[in-house]
């Protein structure tokens, strides 16, 4: 419990958070959204799978920043950490961590032919490709959650968010 702060000022930082936590998936939602919504109006009788597929976009983007990116912001707290450049660290360290774990995967129970037919696997050129595609959006949604979350409770930082020296 934080010792010396009414409740209003404890519930603020935690408000800051949720919204962060909120925003930050977007950099993956929301061209999805545009993509899907195109094929939509274009395809109107295939919309029950461009809804499905949306929609497992959408939670699987919430499921991974509520599982790598909770963990990370609570070490980080912990650890008295509130710089820019440590959430792009913890961010690129959760994707590292998460492309290390489906490749043990793909190598423990490999995918018969049917169920994957052009034999892509995470160390291929488009699997190394889609691992740098998804560090970029782990780098732009953890920018967002320390620009809305954590900036506005640190004063000393520059305009992008690195620790400004006095």
């Amino acid at each position: 419990m934080l010792v010396g702060l009414d409740s209003r000022e404890r519930t603020v930082p935690f408000k800051r958070e949720a919204v962060g936590f909120a925003l930050a998936p977007l950099p993956v939602v929301a061209p999805f959204t545009l993509l899907f919504g195109v094929i939509f109006l274009d395809q109107p009788n295939d919309s029950a799978s461009v809804v499905e597929a949306w929609f497992q976009i959408l939670l699987g983007s919430y499921g991974i920043a509520l599982s790598v990116g909770v963990p990370a912001h609570f070490a980080l707290r912990r650890l008295g950490r509130s710089d820019l450049s440590s959430y792009l660290i913890a961010a690129t360290l959760g994707v590292a961590a998460i492309a290390v774990a489906i490749g043990l995967l793909e190598l423990a129970i490999p995918a018969s032919p049917e169920r994957n037919p052009h034999g892509m696997t995470l160390a291929s050129v488009s699997g190394i490709t889609a691992v740098l595609v998804f560090e970029g959006f782990a780098l732009i949604g953890a920018w967002i959650f320390w620009r809305v979350s954590i900036r506005s409770q640190s004063e000393q930082t520059s305009a992008l968010g690195f620790a400004t020296e006095k």
